[in-house]
């Protein structure tokens, strides 16, 4: 989601210093695990058929839509 995240407009108009400090990928998880909708989805750490995953969103399915 992350790599996503970089690819649209919303990060493409950040500063710098924004992107360095505010929406880096370890501020990213955090607002992900701390959201309110999302931290039911969010597992730090699971296995899934005997591999091992981590930081990911379990019943989540992203909405696409062109950027």
């Amino acid at each position: 989601m992350y790599d996503l995240l970089k690819k649209t407009p919303f990060y493409s108009s950040l500063t710098s210093k924004q992107k360095l400090y505010e929406w880096n990928a370890n501020s990213f998880k955090s607002k992900i695990s701390t959201n309110i909708q999302l931290k039911l989805c969010y597992k730090d750490r699971i296995k899934i058929e005997g591999k091992d995953y981590r930081s990911i969103l379990k019943g989540y399915k992203l909405k696409t839509e062109d950027f």
